[in-house]
């Protein structure tokens, strides 16, 4: 039911109810009097309760060496302990805190109480702040611990929607730690309870989402307690106030007045509510600071950026008590508890398929180690066939290793021999790995007769077993091949039926599209496809002389290579080369040629040694197109390398391929360049 500003309204429906329990009381009551039974008694008693936002996922990176397990931030955990001490609250409520943290102040409620339990709920997952090393558990979110009670039942995390506020089945950034704790032997009651932690924007979201809580308890047996960081103000949750306190909700506030801040922007957010069913509204509070913290070694600060609140809430005593979900029969011993482990099964996390991936999973029990077991299921984009290995199943902190890239949920189970094993999961990203091509041969630069073949070798490794591959070859001289690889490899031959210099580009590609290409040039000769001449000149741009880049000047060409009549080649039978460079020391003159390119489309290209300036120990390159007349001029020295590579003495048209269709040479400015068929 709503209210005309769509609050919701749980007056009627919890009227209702109260009134049937009083009624039922009434008839209890009657019935001692009729037949002489037993009814107990149901004297004022006051539960005591302590809430505070620790904000301990903030400091934890500060670490104080002294303290357990050489993690987390525990000052302000001590700052806790020292309030619980003076106030002696039966139930604590921690939000932002993380399990470490958690963990220790249980340890010590315990060592000063007698027992303490404790419910965690992790909302963030893996929490970097929280630290994660030597088997402890980076987590945060809230928590709640119940002092000295007789036994704890039905723990549950409750998830709340970041859409609409509703309770989720999924795991969420906001939720609540719930349980339902018995105090029987001390304060005649059971109780169900809950830490609570809310989305802070928008408001509105805060708000639907405590009222999802208070719906989900509407028809609790037990008095409710809540307490926690709503993340809204008190006139934002009109729906959950009582009336007694001015709103139309049905819980009890034990620090109701709006100007109480809790946390430090001055603002009431922070909350211990009890549903007025069950307690009277004779309560109290008290705003707590939360102190000074001091972390090692240097510094000190606040111990929170929230203030505590500690309250009394009073339960009626005219409401019948429920007994507890599996408590022990009257005049027995409460049963020792022994809750379950915690678990967590760590970040979600991605990494390379075929790749060691880390799994940093780990679980803890209050009475040791329990043991965990590892076990994975393919979620999705997982092709058929595809599997992996987790290396030690039975270790928290393990690694996995899969066949294939797709999304996977690893779950790592806990069993402490008492409880029903629990577990927890995450989600593993596989990210496909690319192939990796190695070509080789041919060999770059080596030199084949045309209609002779070539044997492409490129041979390829995968890191995905389970992947499979194409391959494709483009020859350069407008064929081009796909084909499936065998034995991972994906050699090919192939005849070059025409003189000229091919860029052979061979590319491997797996099934998820991933790929490695290498490519290679070769030189194609053919002793009858004619020769060159030319006696031309061009005019040498700034960059092309290494020892000088802003060199410019005129550059002087003769030359006219040619194969003899039975030449089988590669080097041809005569003819000569000259180049000079004006104004410089490069005067080149060839000592050998090492073969001779003459393409159909009226192309050249010479390689050989040469003397510059009268000293031997270079090489060259001379490329020629006839028709536009154009040429291009490379020299390097030869203990650089059989073949031009980046230390060059000089480059017509520096920075271009060698491919003598890409080489791009300069026009000539006088002569001319005629290739002879």
């Amino acid at each position: 039911m709503r209210n005309p500003s769509g609050s919701l309204l749980l007056l009627p429906t919890r009227a209702l109810r109260r009134a049937v329990l009083t009624a039922s009381a009434l008839l209890l009551t009657l019935a001692a009097t009729i037949f002489g039974l037993a009814v107990p008694a149901h004297a004022a008693t006051e539960l005591r309760v302590l809430q505070w936002n620790i904000a301990g996922n903030s400091f934890s990176l500060l670490q104080d060496p002294n303290e357990p397990d050489n993690e987390g931030t525990m000052q302000v955990v001590r700052r806790l302990l020292e309030v619980a001490a003076d106030k002696q609250p039966r139930l604590i409520s921690m939000n932002e805190s993380c399990w470490l943290q958690a963990k220790y102040a249980r340890q010590q409620l315990a060592n000063n109480f007698g027992d303490a339990q404790v419910q965690f709920t992790d909302t963030t997952g893996f929490d970097p702040l929280c630290g994660a090393d030597s088997g402890s558990i980076g987590e945060s979110g809230p928590a709640l611990i119940a002092v000295n009670a007789d036994g704890v039942w039905d723990r549950r995390n409750i998830y709340f929607s970041n859409d609409d506020g509703s309770i989720s089945q999924e795991e969420t950034g906001r939720a609540a730690a719930c349980m339902v704790v018995s105090f029987a032997s001390t304060l005649g009651q059971v109780v169900q309870a809950c830490s609570v932690h809310l989305e802070p924007q928008p408001e509105e979201l805060a708000r639907a989402q405590a009222q999802a809580l208070v719906q989900e308890f509407a028809d609790s047996p037990y008095p409710v307690v809540l307490g926690g960081d709503f993340n809204t103000t008190p006139e934002l949750l009109q729906g959950v106030y009582a009336p007694e306190q001015g709103g139309q909700g049905e819980y009890l506030d034990v620090d109701h007045p709006a100007n109480r801040p809790t946390d430090s922007h001055n603002t009431k957010i922070d909350y211990i509510f009890g549903d007025r069913d069950h307690f009277s509204p004779t309560l109290s509070g008290e705003v707590i600071e939360p102190g000074d913290c001091p972390t090692f070694p240097f510094f000190h600060h606040p111990c929170s950026d929230h203030r505590m609140v500690f309250g009394t809430l009073t339960f009626r005593d005219d409401v019948p008590v429920q007994p507890a979900p599996g408590e022990p029969p009257a005049n027995e011993d409460p049963v020792p508890v022994d809750t379950p482990p915690f678990v967590t099964a760590g970040a979600d996390i991605s990494g390379d398929e075929g790749a060691a991936i880390a799994l940093r999973g780990a679980a803890d029990d209050d009475h040791g180690a329990p043991s965990v077991s590892w076990s994975y299921q393919a979620s999705s984009g997982v092709d058929a066939g595809a599997t992996c290995q987790i290396s030690d199943v039975h270790q928290a902190r393990t690694t996995m290793t899969c066949t294939d890239d797709g999304t996977y949920t690893v779950r790592l189970s806990a069993d402490d021999g008492v409880n029903d094993p629990v577990s927890a999961t995450a989600t593993v990203t596989v990210e496909n790995a690319p192939p990796v091509l190695t070509l080789d041969d041919p060999a770059p630069w080596a030199v084949y007769r045309a209609g002779t073949q070539v044997d492409l070798a490129a041979s390829f490794t995968d890191s995905g077993a389970n992947d499979t591959h194409t391959c494709k070859v483009t020859w350069d001289d407008g064929a081009q091949e796909s084909y499936a690889p065998i034995s991972g490899s994906c050699d090919r031959p192939h005849t070059f039926e025409h003189p000229g210099m091919y860029t052979i580009d061979v590319t491997v590609t797996d099934d998820d599209g991933a790929s490695d290409n290498a490519e290679v040039m070769v030189v194609v000769y053919d002793p009858d496809a004619g020769f060159v001449t030319a006696g031309s000149t061009i005019q040498s741009p700034a960059g092309a002389l290494s020892e000088d880049p802003a060199h410019t000047g005129k550059g002087s060409f003769q030359f006219n290579p040619k194969y003899k009549p039975h030449d089988d080649g590669p080097v041809p039978g005569g003819g000569k080369v000259s180049f000079g460079l004006a104004d410089s020391d490069l005067d080149l003159d060839a000592t050998g040629l090492e073969w001779l390119v003459v393409t159909p489309d009226g192309k050249a290209a010479v390689k050989g040694t040469a003397k510059v300036g009268g000293d031997s120990g270079y090489g060259f390159v001379l490329y020629g197109y006839d028709d536009p007349d154009k040429l291009r001029m490379v020299v390097w020295r030869s203990s650089d390398g059989p073949v031009p590579g980046n230390n060059l003495v000089y480059d017509s048209n520096r920075g271009t391929s060698y491919d003598l269709d890409q080489a791009e040479p300069q026009a000539i400015t006088s002569g001319s360049v005629q290739v002879h068929h």
